[in-house]
């Protein structure tokens, strides 16, 4: 599974929220992806005289037929598809008109300022879907694959329609005793119509929560099965794509004491859609500036001492599109530090006992298969397998503390996540001078503790390095 490869994509919750929910669609081939290989399960991957016998089916419907709106180049498949992204792109299938439908304020947790406001209450209304509680929705909240299942079965019968059974659906789950007594018969009724099937062993997995690439694979069926039993769907066309300058570049505040900190962050307007390939940088103009503030990798700004320094977020576009500078002044005030803070983080130590601690719950042999799946809620990331137990590991050692990438085997530290080649990722439990010792999912189909890996082995191979530790 791949990851984001610039600081800014992974602080943009904004614009990676309008990936799957934006009201327009991208001027993108889903081939112009970085982040979708043949190899991921979420388009056909079958190989006709070395061209692709499919291309990206899913993916590009979704976007041809403007139910996703992609960042940049980034599609993020893997990660996890939550009740607010879930019920805006069910209301573009649905075409409903935004602007007429009624915000009656019920849920303290969704202002009208939300891109998903209008579906959200179009939803509730409807009763397609139900709030977290009484006065809440919880948008940023995961959906399950049964709740799924159950909302979709609501959506269908307040639209009146049955469709038919499909008969290439297989003939049941193999973990039917697992799903929830309140989503059987939804489940049934969306195993029968072929809308939701299993994994390579059958299952259903009810608890595990959607990812992008079985959204959109899931609303293209939908949606194609919607089409063929006559029912009305609204699908709009391409739209144009949004300026550079349309980007906001902002922080928490313009006042800070010394030793403070704070996040860089940037966003899209709603419904905005820019080509990429896009690069950000974020820099202090001048000495004197950096004698006040430091900026990390991750867009971290760190007050260092008194006075005013300005910060620069650069992006670059890729093509005709140019460079685009936005600046923010800053002023710090307190007394000067002379020494600059070192960068908060956990110690080698606590991360190598914080993942080892893991044992007990992951034994050595434990199956660990592309069956098995996790969400970084840190990271906004997931993944299935190797991925996914190194995410594991990762959030328990190091919280919500965000990721960058380098290729530095010297840099290597532990608890840091190495991706080998392009099909297998690792955590690291020891750094020697020419090896690391590592712990593993999904080596020979189970969970490993303790494999050495030389320098040269991954050098032939090729990797990456995902640390955690501060800048």
């Amino acid at each position: 599974m791949r990851q984001n490869r610039h600081w800014g994509r992974r602080l943009a919750a904004l614009a990676l929220t309008a990936a799957l929910t934006g009201s327009a669609a991208p001027a993108l081939a889903a081939g112009d992806y970085w982040d979708v290989d043949r190899l991921d399960w979420y388009y056909d991957r079958w190989i006709d005289n070395g061209a692709e016998a499919w291309y990206r089916e899913a993916t590009a419907y979704a976007l041809d037929n403007s139910l996703i709106l992609p960042f940049g180049r980034s599609f993020e498949g893997g990660e996890v598809l939550n009740r607010g992204q879930f019920v805006a792109i069910l209301s573009r299938l649905e075409g409903i008109d935004r602007d007429a439908v009624e915000q009656t304020g019920q849920f303290t947790d969704v202002t009208a300022a939300d891109y998903f406001a209008p579906a959200v209450y179009w939803a509730s209304a409807s009763g397609v879907v139900e709030g977290a509680s009484a006065t809440t929705f919880h948008p940023e909240g995961t959906i399950t694959r049964e709740q799924v299942a159950t909302l979709l079965a609501r959506y269908l019968e307040e639209k009146g329609v049955i469709l038919p059974d499909d008969a290439g659906a297989p003939a049941r789950f193999q973990d039917t005793a697992s799903i929830s007594g309140w989503a059987a018969e939804s489940v049934e009724e969306m195993r029968r119509c072929g809308l939701m099937e299993g994994d390579s062993a059958g299952r259903m997995n009810p608890a595990r929560p959607v990812t992008r690439a079985e959204g959109v694979t899931l609303f293209m069926r939908l949606t194609k099965q919607l089409q063929a039993a006559g029912a009305e769907v609204g699908l709009d066309g391409p739209a144009t794509p949004a300026a550079l300058e349309d980007i906001t570049f902002t922080v928490e505040r313009t006042e800070m004491a010394v030793g403070e900190r704070q996040q860089l962050t940037y966003g899209f307007p709603m419904g905005a859609v820019v080509p990429g390939p896009l690069s950000f940088d974020a820099y202090c103009t001048s000495d004197s500036s950096r004698e006040v503030v430091t900026v990390s990798g991750t867009g971290l700004i760190t007050a260092v001492a008194p006075g005013q320094a300005a910060v620069v977020l650069k992006m670059e576009q890729g093509g005709d599109s140019g460079v685009h500078i936005k600046t923010v002044l800053l002023t710090v005030s307190g007394e000067e530090n002379p020494e600059r803070p070192e960068p908060e983080g956990p110690t080698e130590e606590a991360v190598y006992a914080a993942i080892t601690a893991l044992k007990a719950d992951y034994p050595e042999g434990m199956r660990w298969t592309n069956d098995n799946f996790y969400a970084s809620q840190a990271l906004r990331s997931g993944g299935y397998g190797c991925e996914g137990f190194a995410l594991i590991c990762s959030d328990a050692a190091f919280g919500t503390l965000p990721a960058r990438t380098h290729r530095s085997f010297e840099a290597i530290r532990v608890g840091d996540m190495i991706r080998i080649g392009d099909y297998h990722t690792v955590v690291v439990l020891e750094k020697k001078e020419n090896s690391v010792m590592v712990t593993e999912g999904n080596y020979n189909s189970s969970i490993h503790w303790g494999r050495e890996i030389t320098r040269s082995s991954l050098e032939r191979e090729g990797f990456s390095v995902r640390t955690r530790y501060p800048a």
